[in-house]
Order: C-alpha cells, then sequence, then structure tokens
C-alpha cells in the first residue's frame, strides 16, 4: 500500500483539527452483527476485493483538551464528505476557514487480497488505477499485517469482521504517520478506526 497516500489523509485531518475548535463527543461502533465472521476465518473471509468507506479518527488537544471527532465518509462516485464533530465540512466551509482543499482531496482506495497472500492498491482517479507497489498479507492474532516491496511493514488490528464489511483499529498508525509531521507534540489520539466494505 502506498504510505504516501495513507500520509495525505492524515496531515489534511489533522491540518483541519489545528483551524477549528469544537467540543467533541464519543460514538460507539455497531460490533455486534449476527453474520460477524468467526476469528479462525478472518484469513479466508478476507480474500477479495475491499474498498475504503470511512476514516474515523478522536484526537484530544495537550493543551486544552479539546476533543475532535472527525470523519470522512469516502465514496468514489457521488463524492466523499467530510465531518467534524459530527458538523459537514463542505467546500464553502473550508473555504471560509482559508483552507485550500476539498474532499477530493482525499483518495479514494481499494485492496484485493488474493489467496497465495498478495494484495494490490488501487486508487480512484476518473477510474481504478493500481499501484506500482506491490504488497504480501498475513493474519494472525486478529492483526493484518501488509508488507510492501519496499519493506515497509502495515499492521492493524481487526476490531470487526464480517462477511461484507471490516472494522480496523489504527492508533498506532496514527500517531507514527502525526510523528511524520510533528503534530503529535500537539493532539493525542484517543481512537483511530477504518471502516473498509466489500466490493468484490
Amino acid at each position: 500500500m502506498n504510505k504516501m497516500n495513507i500520509l495525505k489523509y492524515f496531515s489534511l485531518f489533522l491540518f483541519l483539527t489545528s483551524a477549528i475548535v469544537f467540543t467533541g463527543c464519543s460514538k460507539s461502533d455497531d460490533g455486534n452483527d449476527k453474520d460477524k465472521v468467526k476469528v479462525a476465518d478472518y484469513a479466508k473471509n478476507i480474500v477479495g476485493t475491499w474498498e475504503m468507506e470511512s476514516w474515523s479518527i478522536s484526537l484530544a488537544d495537550k493543551k486544552t483538551s479539546a476533543k475532535y471527532d472527525v470523519e470522512v465518509k469516502l465514496d468514489a462516485i457521488r463524492g466523499s464528505k467530510m465531518y467534524m464533530n459530527d458538523m459537514e465540512l463542505d467546500e464553502k466551509k473550508l473555504k471560509e476557514l482559508g483552507l485550500k482543499l476539498t474532499v477530493d482531496d482525499f483518495p479514494v482506495q481499494r485492496l484485493q487480497f488474493d489467496k497465495d497472500h498478495k494484495v494490490i492498491d488501487y486508487e480512484y482517479d476518473g477510474g481504478w488505477k493500481a499501484g506500482e507497489e506491490k504488497s504480501t498479507y498475513d493474519i494472525k492474532n486478529d492483526v493484518l499485517t501488509m508488507t510492501s516491496t519496499s519493506s515497509h511493514i502495515m499492521s492493524m488490528e481487526i476490531l470487526s469482521m464480517k462477511q461484507n464489511s471490516c472494522i480496523f483499529n489504527v492508533p498506532k498508525l496514527v500517531e507514527e504517520m502525526m510523528t511524520d509531521y510533528k503534530l503529535t507534540e500537539k493532539f493525542d489520539v484517543k481512537s483511530a478506526k477504518l471502516k473498509m466494505k466489500r466490493v468484490g
């Protein structure tokens, strides 16, 4: 998976949090569905093509203790939507804040997991285009680990997996990315989740 694409998500998320002050409220995820896949079947169920559906990140300002719940609902065809503490941030609001970006700056990605433990990432840009870097994957102890040909390793804990949807716990990944932008000095990551849906 292309690390820079994921870094782009979070750099935009965190740039927004430094520009807006709201008080946050926590949300609960629904993880008790009837069609939840058994832990032993994770490796079998992951085979196929999955699309990133949404990112949910809860942050706390280290100085003020203000909380920020950022969510981006991804949709390659109809357009993605961005929210902070349940308020939609549309293009007009972003311009009012002096930010020259829109939800279109958040790429929508797909991951294709093959039976032979290979994974290919695709990004939508007027059509689905495969990334240049090929990776392998493995699932052990409820953790999905992807290793790229450049030896970059990304691990995501599986919080919930159903036949057609999956939620990953990714706070360490977010902290790593925030460190790259020196943002861990300003914010604590309270939680970070990535939701994906099966598309093939």
